[in-house]
């Protein structure tokens, strides 16, 4: 199942359209977060990377985006592994799902 603007509004008591300023604000702050990962990632900067992806994942969990919040979980329990392969993969997926998101988000609200 996909991510609904309706279900996430309802469960912050707000109106759709209330959410659109917060989503950009979201995908702003999460662009910069996946670009300050990178060089954590080429560095081997685990900790900084599992700060960064923790942030990101309180984010997402505060509005109901699910699938993003699982994939900053995996990658943050991959920086503590020092997990470098899983690492690259699961920064892979987590940056393709946010653009995947923003996407359908700002379709939603053409």
């Amino acid at each position: 199942m996909g991510y609904s603007i309706e279900e996430a509004a309802a469960a912050l008591t707000l109106a759709p359209e209330d959410l659109q300023d917060i989503f950009e604000a979201f995908f702003a702050e999460a662009a910069e977060t996946l670009e300050r990962c990178e060089p954590a990632i080429r560095n081997g900067d685990f900790a900084m990377l599992g700060e960064l992806v923790h942030d990101l994942k309180g984010s997402a969990s505060n509005l109901r985006m699910e699938q993003v919040r699982e994939l900053a979980y995996q990658l943050e329990l991959a920086a503590k592994e020092g997990n470098m392969e899983k690492i690259q993969t699961d920064f892979s997926k987590l940056s393709l799902e946010v653009v995947r998101l923003k996407e359908q988000i700002q379709r939603y609200y053409e």
